[in-house]
């Protein structure tokens, strides 16, 4: 906490002599992702986005195979700041390289952005995919669970919330049927089914009443 203080004061102090003297103070400390970005951020505020990303570069290098939490939003950053500068093919890499870790829609979201710059979308559209249909498969309905059960199995719901955000309904309705997803992603699912299959919809709002009322009744029941 005290070593913590102490560059806090000195970065403060630092900030009356400009960028460069911020920067060397934060320099002082990079065993993690986050103060990596604090540079790039510094740096980036001040119009030097080159010198951002070389930090930026410089991070993701030498905590390479570290467990950081911060490592994901230092990526991300990287990619940004690669597109910014017109570097598309290496931004769409890195992320690649973010959404085959952890899957999701925002970074399936990040990589179309980039791989339409760069012109390469349907290769890594394919791949997306292809990764996304790996996901474990979950029952439908999926299992009662008591209490918090870590990680929580999805099925697979990325999939289909991608499917939705694309905006074809069917290929999600048989995605979510053939490797399945949790219950908020089915709602989500049944109330665009409903807007032209109102009846396939129905299991699906039928589930979420028994759900509620099983939860009323433990509550009544409850001493």
């Amino acid at each position: 906490m005290r070593h913590f203080t102490i560059l806090q004061l000195a970065e403060r102090a630092a900030r009356a002599d400009g960028v460069d003297a911020v920067v060397d103070v934060l320099a002082r400390d990079l065993r993690s992702a986050g103060r990596f970005e604090r540079i790039c951020q510094e740096l980036m505020a001040a119009g030097r986005v080159d010198q951002a990303l070389e930090w930026a570069r410089r991070g993701l290098a030498e905590l390479q195979g570290r467990i950081d939490p911060g490592l994901p939003d230092l990526r991300r950053l990287a990619a940004s700041l690669h597109a910014q500068l017109g570097r598309h093919d290496e931004a769409v890499d890195l992320a690649w390289q973010d959404f085959a870790v952890v899957p999701s829609v925002e970074g399936y979201q990040r990589l179309r952005e980039y791989g339409e710059a760069d012109g390469s979308w349907e290769r890594w559209r394919e791949g997306a995919f292809e990764e996304l249909r790996k996901q474990p498969r979950l029952a439908t309905p999926p299992p009662p669970t008591k209490g918090y059960q870590w990680p929580r199995p999805m099925g697979h719901s990325v999939l289909v919330n991608v499917l939705l955000w694309e905006g074809d309904v069917q290929a999600a309705w048989e995605a979510a049927h053939k490797g399945g997803c949790v219950e908020g992603v089915w709602l989500t699912l049944a109330r665009q089914r409903a807007q032209e299959h109102p009846a396939d919809a129905i299991p699906v709002f039928g589930r979420q009443i028994d759900a509620a009322v099983d939860v009323t009744k433990r509550a009544t029941n409850r001493p």
